[in-house]
């Protein structure tokens, strides 16, 4: 547990185990914890780094507005703070858009390349939808628990409300480390902002996408956009996935995930494949 001084920021991470660098980069308003269930796996391989990125968990920022190329060069930063000239980066959803932005602006640190559940921008939904709660929290129309209440239906499948207990353990987990909701909103504009989309073909790096095909804030379109945009990219379809499918189905995507990643530390050749359908 440390603390990095990057950019005018105090960058909150962790590292857990040894050998190639991995870097783990949080979603929308999550913070390093997010990836409590696979960080014992990849650890196991991997110099694996997770961190909290600018308005989330115990990373402290100037007030004021953030733009995704400013996380995205926190990464690098960090990157040189633990003296790491290439690393294999993992981005679910924001923190996919923050790996795509290290990957064009950066592009001699990544190694390997993961986009989960994300896009080369926004969809429109999201930005009404989440950016409308944000704006309500912010300004204290509605408490943590309601805003969470309304998000969750659009990243979990029917699997987790069908299980009370799990529903109750996930919403729990949430609130305990609920973020600063003007940093949500700082987060939410940060995201509706940018558009990566023309710059897709500027990424070198070896490049898997993970996608699920029931994603409601990232519409299954914006993965194949990815996979296409991004030469020789890879893409996996989970079937009946939601936006967490990269979690609620960690039993499919770690495999392809790991597989990838030994592909790529191996120099093998990464070659378009069809999609992978579970």
């Amino acid at each position: 547990m440390s603390i990095a001084k990057v950019n005018g920021v105090d960058l909150y991470y962790e590292v857990h185990g040894e050998g190639e660098p991995l870097v783990l980069i949080s979603g929308y308003t999550q913070d390093h914890t997010s990836w409590a269930a696979m960080l014992p796996v990849f650890a196991k391989k991997y110099r694996t780094i997770v961190l909290d990125n600018r308005g989330a968990g115990q990373t402290v920022c100037p007030d004021g507005p953030f733009t995704i190329e400013d996380m995205a060069d926190d990464v690098s930063g960090l990157l040189d703070t633990l003296n790491i000239k290439k690393a294999h980066i993992i981005g679910i959803s924001m923190g996919g858009i923050i790996a795509q932005a290290l990957a064009i602006r950066h592009p001699e640190k990544v190694k390997g390349l993961v986009l989960c559940s994300t896009g080369s921008k926004g969809s429109p939904r999201s930005k009404f939808i989440l950016g409308t709660l944000a704006e309500e929290l912010a300004t204290g129309k509605i408490d943590h628990e309601f805003y969470y209440k309304m998000v969750f239906p659009m990243l979990f499948s029917n699997n987790v409300f069908a299980n009370r207990d799990m529903f109750k353990m996930i919403m729990s987990r949430t609130l305990a480390s609920k973020i600063n909701p003007n940093n949500v909103l700082r987060q939410r504009q940060a995201i509706d902002v940018l558009d990566l989309t023309a710059l897709l073909g500027s990424i070198k790096a070896p490049t898997l996408v993970v996608h699920g095909n029931e994603d409601i804030l990232f519409p299954i379109g914006y993965g194949k956009e990815l996979a296409t945009g991004i030469p020789n990219a890879k893409l996996v379809v989970l079937e009946g996935g939601n936006h967490m499918a990269y979690a609620e189905m960690a039993d499919k995507v770690v495999p392809a995930v790991m597989g990838f990643l030994a592909s790529v530390d191996g120099n093998a050749t990464i070659t378009p494949t069809p999609q992978i359908k579970h």
